[in-house]
């Protein structure tokens, strides 16, 4: 997941930052965060068509507004959210949220905020949607075993068979919820539920194929792995 933070005051960023990183270790997600100090840098990567999944926006910036942001990224992005970081109630056309925290610094009101976002997210990837000239096609993620990456094409095998569709490895697990799916070597990404039993250097799935647990891949394998078990026993 791929959060931007837009704020020019560097206390609130690392606050920010704090909670997020609190927010992707109880979820059992990896985060990506950047930090951009003026509306104007992150105009200019929305421009270089940079795209987050969550953005987290200051009022009260010199130059370009949140709202005036807010809509610009849209145009671009229409599934991103908006957490809005605010000491007044400003209006926003479709923001997530707003979370007053200038005045009064409440760390357990922006945790809550950052992880209702991530949790709305995550919950919008419970399909996976393939586009092309024919059509669009969806697929229950609970019924998708893994997708191989192959050149510029991915394989997606399902319950019932496979199929092809143009794409990317980065591209597809930009989509999929990772608390199920894990990328674990440089062409394979696996919905966890699959697995069998897995070592340090094989995965087995519970369709008999073995996998390579590749070394770059083998911590966040595991600890997504053993997120999704944990939570399963608690059920």
């Amino acid at each position: 997941m791929k959060i931007a933070i837009c704020n020019e005051n560097i206390s609130t960023i690392e606050m920010l930052e704090n909670q997020i990183e609190e927010c992707s270790k109880k979820m059992g997600v990896r985060v990506e965060t950047e930090t951009f100090l003026t509306p104007e840098r992150l105009v200019k990567s929305v421009l270089e068509n940079r795209s987050f999944h969550i953005y987290i926006l200051a009022t009260g910036m010199q130059g370009i507004s949140a709202a005036q942001l807010e809509q610009m990224i849209r145009l671009r992005n229409r599934e991103a959210l908006f957490i809005v970081v605010s000491n007044s109630m400003e209006q926003f056309t479709n923001h997530f949220d707003v979370c007053n925290i200038l005045e009064s610094y409440n760390p357990y009101l922006v945790r809550h905020v950052i992880y209702q976002a991530m949790e709305r997210f995550m919950a919008s990837k419970n399909m996976f949607l393939i586009k092309d000239r024919k059509g669009i096609y969806s697929f229950p993620a609970d019924q998708i075993i893994y997708f191989r990456s192959n050149r510029r094409k991915m394989i997606l095998c399902h319950m019932t068979g496979q199929i092809e569709y143009y794409g990317t490895i980065k591209d597809t697990i930009d989509k999929l919820d990772t608390r199920i799916f894990a990328q674990i070597n440089k062409s394979d990404i696996i919905n966890l539920c699959y697995v069998q039993q897995s070592d340090y250097k094989t995965v087995l799935l519970q369709t008999g194929e073995p996998l390579t647990l590749s070394p770059v891949y083998r911590n966040s394998f595991l600890q997504a792995y053993v997120y999704l078990e944990k939570k399963i026993s608690d059920q």
